[in-house]
């Protein structure tokens, strides 16, 4: 049987005991939450899930890093014990904020190592994983304990510093701020498994390129050599002895709670929402790249003009361009009767939910966050058993463009969603959970019985589509683009006159006649 992912998506959001059981100390002198503040969601916080409590005299040390950096052995390392479960495989083990108490080898002083879940997390997106970080940084701060210094991971074996891991380092430098640079330790890890000189030789490419600005503003760095010794030589480089005189604020702690700003509205946030939206703008490029072969391959007698019509429209899709991003959306893009071509379309559609889901969770819109959660899952439901009829594909693909609409809008103009709009976008989730235990019911089936839709399945699929006809009315665009929706509407009303199409052998169908017909461009909605 396979497990339904909306499961994984409850998990990830399942709120663990607040943190302030685990701090033991007078509330700060600033307000819990300033107004316009940003409350952390149910969510987002994590709760530091260990029995050792954080004291305001305590030296306080965040190990921070990218996921497998190798911050839980560090941890394992300088306290003499097995405090974290680390096992062979690749996934993450950190996926919450959780401090470990170790006794300094002088005897005489308590170190508290908080380990942190790690950006390109197997189990967290990278906007939870920045929103795990700052509100337990937000709390920490609320709660009068500074830390003392924090400690970035990054693994030596790495053969590029890209993608990932520069990312990660670009949102780490914004939630310290410069003022911090000099209580941070940059640790390289993993030497055991690297060369000697391919490691030096990566090194020194850190500390003349990509660390440069951080050293010159004091920050220091350190080969982390595997053992209990190598672990508390790094941690001294703090120069505890005047830990207490070196403590500051972060800088997204003074924005959260000195400033009383939202996450979003963080610089941190801000960096990590650029990468995003650089991302998505490629991705509804490839979107679009793929609908136009797909019309070429089942559209030959189509008139040519209209056919470079729309590859001109494709190529003007840019993260600023919010007409074309909208227009190549809105035609079906199951056009040609391929299963590689359906895939490949399919995980163009994950990517983009995924990328708008982390990007309305920076901004805390939980309606948005929690209906995108839904028909991503769906999606990759679909993709992980290889497809099924095309009907729910083009729902799910369809409700992509509706969804990324919404977001866009909502998210540059920072405008309430209208009563009216949340309480279709309210049914329209109801009726995609509905279609998520439709589909985990039809990945049970065998083979081509997959591409098989029962009554029950059709009746799914016919309140989804009204569902997407609903949210879409509650739009207001400039330009009608109603026909689009009703080839969709077309399509399940065809699956109910004609029972012979509930089996699809392939999981796509030729477009219904007129899909090449030319699709303005509007404006983004008012939501």
């Amino acid at each position: 049987m396979v497990l339904p992912p909306r499961l994984f998506w409850q998990l990830e959001y399942e709120t663990s005991a607040n943190i302030s059981p685990f701090i033991t100390t007078t509330r700060h002198q600033h307000p819990p939450n300033h107004p316009g503040s940003s409350v952390p969601d149910n969510a987002a916080v994590r709760g530091a899930q260990s029995s050792s409590s954080i004291d305001v005299d305590d030296i306080v040390i965040a190990v921070m890093g990218i996921t497998r950096a190798g911050k839980s052995s560090f941890i394992n390392k300088a306290a003499g014990r097995m405090e974290i479960v680390i096992t062979n495989d690749l996934a993450s083990q950190t996926r919450a904020v959780r401090p470990v108490r170790c006794l300094h080898p002088d005897g005489r002083r308590n170190v508290v190592l908080v380990d942190t879940p790690g950006f390109d997390d197997t189990h967290l997106s990278d906007a939870q994983t920045l929103r795990i970080l700052a509100h337990w940084l937000k709390e920490t701060y609320q709660n009068n304990i500074k830390l003392s210094g924090l400690l970035y991971l990054h693994r030596i074996s790495d053969n590029r510093m890209a993608g990932t891991p520069l990312r990660h380092l670009s949102v780490f430098k914004e939630l310290c701020g410069e003022n911090s640079m000099k209580n941070i330790v940059l640790v390289t890890t993993m030497w055991d498994v690297e060369d000697e000189s391919v490691g030096s030789e990566r090194e020194g490419q850190l500390l003349s390129v990509f660390w440069k600005d951080m050293i010159s503003l004091g920050s220091r760095t350190c080969r982390f050599q595997g053992t209990h010794e190598s672990a508390w030589e790094i941690i001294s480089c703090l120069d505890l002895e005047r830990s207490g005189q070196r403590r500051a604020p972060l800088q997204v702690q003074q924005e959260m709670v000195d400033r009383g700003l939202p996450l979003h509205q963080t610089i941190a946030a801000k960096t990590l929402l650029r990468s995003l939206t650089k991302r998505l703008g490629k991705a509804k490029k490839l979107w679009a790249t793929l609908r136009n072969r797909a019309r070429r391959r089942t559209c030959p007698t189509e008139d040519p003009s209209l056919l470079e019509l729309h590859t001109s429209q494709d190529r003007s899709s840019t993260i600023g361009s919010n007409s074309s991003e909208a227009s190549w959306w809105a035609e079906s893009t199951l056009s040609g009767c391929s299963a590689s071509g359906r895939q490949n379309i399919s995980s163009a559609t994950i990517e983009v939910l995924w990328i708008d889901h982390q990007r309305v969770d920076i901004h805390n819109v939980p309606v948005l966050r929690e209906i995108i959660g839904t028909a991503l899952s769906i999606a990759r439901l679909i993709q992980g058993v290889g497809g099924t009829h095309h009907a729910i594909v083009q729902v799910i693909e369809y409700s992509g463009w509706l969804l990324d609409e919404i977001a866009q809008h909502a998210m540059r103009s920072a405008t309430v969603l209208s009563r009216d709009m949340k309480r279709a976008l309210s049914t329209f989730q109801r009726d995609l959970i509905n279609l998520e235990k439709a589909v985990t019911s039809i990945s049970g089936r065998e083979g081509s019985a997959r591409f098989f839709l029962h009554e029950a399945d059709l009746q799914t699929i016919t309140v989804c589509t009204a569902s997407i006809k609903a949210v879409y009315h509650k739009l207001d665009l400039a330009i009608d683009n109603r026909h689009a929706i009703s080839r969709l509407d077309d399509q399940v009303t065809e699956l109910w006159a004609n029972p012979a199409q509930r089996q699809c052998e392939c999981g796509m169908h030729d477009v219904p006649p007129g899909d090449a017909q030319e699709m303005s461009s509007h404006p983004l909605p008012r939501v």
